[in-house]
């Protein structure tokens, strides 16, 4: 099950963009001997990075509950909502940057510094690469929002993967994701895709 996009539900970048990923030269040397795209399970990045659900999507799920005049609206609406939440159990991301120009904070931050590399691709090669995954994979623009304010609008699984609180919106961040709906009560910490990496990465900085 190939690449898919969906441009209606959230940004997909253009096929030009430029992508950036910084690595350590250590770990850099195992993605270029492993030939794989790692992608790490949501619930295992820290919690307040990855938010699916604002406060006022919660509050907008118990307000339609609390309309339907059922009974039992309160367990229904806290059942959907944790439903939603669960997402980050059984979905998993591989993060990119599209800004173009060096950041430092990338450096310190994603690289340790001295010990940093960067590779540069671009979208059409990352879209060709990830095309090959026996899953279902996604790729899109990271939505940075207010965590408090704002409301998701379209109830989308990879919209609602695909967006960090506005803190983060110096990363510029695009993610490859894969959401596996398997009923499993332990899924893997991670998955990957083989990928050529002779033909995905333009540069090495």
């Amino acid at each position: 099950m190939p690449y898919q996009e969906i441009r209606d539900r959230f940004p997909i970048p253009k096929d030009s963009t430029i992508l950036s990923r910084y690595f350590t030269k250590q770990k850099l040397q195992l993605f270029i001997n492993n030939s794989n795209l790692y992608l790490r399970r949501v619930d295992l990045f820290p919690q307040l990075d990855e938010i699916i659900l604002s406060l006022r999507d919660k509050e907008w799920i118990r307000r339609r509950h609390e309309h339907t005049g059922k009974d039992d609206w309160k367990e229904q609406a806290q059942k959907e909502i944790d439903i939603n939440e669960s997402l980050k159990n059984c979905s998993f991301i591989n993060c990119w940057t599209y800004e173009y120009s060096e950041l430092r904070k990338f450096w310190e931050d994603y690289g340790e510094s001295n010990d940093a590399v960067m590779i540069r691709t671009s979208m059409k090669k990352l879209k060709q690469e990830v095309d090959k995954s026996e899953y279902q994979v996604k790729i899109a623009g990271v939505i940075y929002y207010d965590p408090f304010h704002d409301l998701l609008g379209i109830f989308n699984t990879t919209r609602m993967l695909a967006r960090k609180p506005n803190d983060f919106s110096w990363e510029k961040e695009v993610r490859i994701i894969i959401s596996r709906f398997l009923e499993k009560e332990v899924y893997p910490e991670s998955f990957v895709i083989p990928i050529n990496v002779a033909a995905l990465i333009d540069e090495i900085v």
